[in-house]
């Protein structure tokens, strides 16, 4: 691996190899956690801490449970206590939106009585603008399709120059690349 680089204005500049840490880090880690297990697991101390853990443990676990399944039983009886609040709640509510809706559907069926009028009046000036819009459209048309078709030539043109550009710019970068190196013999 190369160490140094040339730049556009041929200053060198040094990369340093990458150092990994993570492996001696790990590895670090890794002896640590092994000498706990050696000290819990291979000394007679070791071992009686390793039982007064794990039954402390257990010990937890079970209150733990236990609390667990007292909590549970407490929402329980508080959910079931807010379930029929609601349905109370929900009951009641439900006449007064049935007298609401009733009442609200009947002014909807003036006002859409209404407002079929006016849409047949408003289709009747919707079909004149058709038309005028129609004939203007005809008149843009031919002027749009011409100015489209010059902006395409265009856009095509400069496309074209753009590729040639390309092309010279790859040949320069080859030249400059790969002058030194030997072409194989066939």
């Amino acid at each position: 691996m190369a160490l140094f680089n040339s730049s556009n204005n041929n200053q060198e500049q040094y990369h340093p190899p990458h150092v990994d840490m993570s492996f001696w880090v790990g590895m670090f880690l890794g002896g640590l956690l092994g000498a706990t297990l050696i000290v819990l697991l291979g000394t007679d101390k070791g071992k009686k801490l390793a039982k007064q853990l794990q039954e402390e443990g257990l010990d937890l676990w079970d209150d733990t449970q236990d609390k667990l399944a007292a909590k549970k039983d407490e929402l329980w009886e508080k959910a079931n206590k807010i379930k029929d609040e609601l349905w109370e709640k929900a009951e009641s509510a439900k006449d007064e939106t049935i007298e609401q809706v009733t009442m609200r559907v009947e002014q909807l069926e003036e006002t859409s009585n209404e407002l079929i009028e006016k849409g047949k009046q408003l289709i009747e000036k919707g079909k004149a603008l058709e038309k005028q819009a129609v004939e203007k459209l005809q008149e843009t048309n031919a002027n749009l399709s011409d100015k489209a078709i010059e902006a395409a030539d265009q856009s095509l043109a400069h496309i074209e120059q753009l590729q040639e550009r390309g092309r010279q710019t790859t040949a320069d970068l080859r030249k400059r690349l790969f002058k030194n190196i030997p072409k194989k013999a066939a």
